[in-house]
């Protein structure tokens, strides 16, 4: 990869490709980005105590990106819930909780 180097330096399309890699545009993450580039400048980047200063903040920059966790949480609640509808723990009326709609998209009244 090092002797690919020059050629994607001296490309006519970096300034164009410059912005692809950031999370600027998303209106979400971007924060989280910051966050961990800030950590980064103050600690520097290559060294040990900048690596774990600043890990809390990637962490939290790429469950903003890719919701890793927040997927597994949610396969880890379905997955106990048929565990419990096979054992019969649950009916079958009773395999989804029934949501509230307090304070939700369709329980909310206009404003206006």
């Amino acid at each position: 990869m090092n002797n690919l180097s020059p050629f994607f330096s001296e490309s006519k399309t970096t300034g164009l490709c410059a912005g692809v890699r950031t999370a600027q545009r998303s209106l979400r993450c971007r924060d989280f980005e910051l966050q961990f580039f800030d950590c980064l400048q103050a600690y520097g980047v290559d060294n040990y105590k900048s690596r774990e200063k600043c890990k809390d903040y990637l962490e939290d920059f790429y469950e903003c990106m890719d919701a890793q966790k927040a997927a597994a949480r949610w396969r880890m609640m379905v997955w106990k819930r048929q565990k419990e509808y096979l054992l019969g723990k649950r009916s079958k009326e009773d395999y989804y909780p029934e949501g509230t709609l307090d304070g939700s998209y369709l329980g909310a009244k206009p404003v206006h």
